[in-house]
């Protein structure tokens, strides 16, 4: 990881505010658009429901990439190999450190996820 890849965060510029907002907006959109369609009759439960599955798995999907991109960089950092940097390093440890706190937070939210997706099937969904 070169210097200039983590000036972004450090400089703590309007970059880093458009990379919140859009970290907000991937979140909370795809989910209001989803009851919204569903809501006014635009698309079936079933539909709904794919949509509610694609959102979790593309959601655990992402935060595995982050959080092995983030232990790979780290590694790279280790090995000397891109230059040394004390605070990249932190920050990455800083980084990991928060993912492995939000991974509590999946894990004690996943069988609640899982648990009302099977009811909604099992209510909405002709089987």
């Amino acid at each position: 990881m070169r210097h200039s890849d983590s000036q972004w965060y450090e400089r703590r510029g309007s970059g880093t505010l458009l990379i919140i907002l859009g970290v907000e907006v991937m979140a909370v959109v795809p989910s209001l658009f989803n009851v919204i369609l569903c809501e006014f009759d635009v698309y079936s439960h079933a539909t709904n429901f794919l949509v509610c599955c694609t959102i979790v798995v593309f959601g655990l999907l992402l935060y595995s990439f982050i959080f092995c991109h983030n232990v790979a960089l780290l590694r790279r950092l280790r090995n000397f190999n891109d230059g040394y940097s004390v605070s990249e390093s932190f920050q990455i440890k800083e980084n990991l450190a928060v993912l492995k706190v939000m991974l509590y937070f999946v894990c004690t939210t996943a069988p609640i996820v899982i648990v009302s997706l099977l009811l909604f099937a099992f209510i909405h969904l002709p089987i």
